[in-house]
């Protein structure tokens, strides 16, 4: 599957912050932000984040949440790992997520024309599968003016 190799070649990059970032093994738990009241994810698929800590300490992952929590008030969103039983909310089940929209991208695009991040092209794609295994290299704005 070219997305293992995606994630190993990520893995191996960022291996020497995997202690840093509570990482234990060789797989780290990797979570999304699930909206429960629209049936909608940030899966931060094609970002280079996976863990909790990682997408804290990711500038643009970080901005994405705060950005999704706010224009989402009200709704039921938690965070949901891809490996241990946790589903947060009173009804539904983890299995339901397969069937949710996932608006990464669109929220990314409203922070692209919000001038709040900017697509830098890509950090890694893929030689075989470069259409759906990538990952994308987005500055928050502020990074830039530095």
């Amino acid at each position: 599957m070219a997305f293992v190799t995606a994630c190993q070649i990520l893995a191996k990059r960022y291996l020497p912050l995997s202690g840093a970032l509570g990482c234990k093994g060789n797989m780290a738990v990797g979570f999304e932000l699930v909206n429960i009241s629209k049936n909608e994810t940030i899966g931060f698929l094609h970002l280079p984040v996976i863990t909790k800590m990682e997408i804290v300490r990711n500038p643009v992952s970080s901005l994405l949440v705060t950005y999704y929590l706010s224009e989402n008030q009200g709704d039921l969103i938690q965070f949901v790992s891809d490996t241990y039983d946790d589903w947060p909310f009173s009804f539904g089940k983890k299995s339901d997520m397969n069937n949710f929209e996932d608006v990464t991208d669109i929220y990314i695009d409203k922070l692209i024309r919000s001038n709040l991040i900017i697509d830098c092209g890509f950090e890694y794609q893929d030689e075989d599968e470069p259409d759906n295994v990538y990952i994308r290299s987005l500055k928050c704005c502020s990074e830039t003016t530095t």
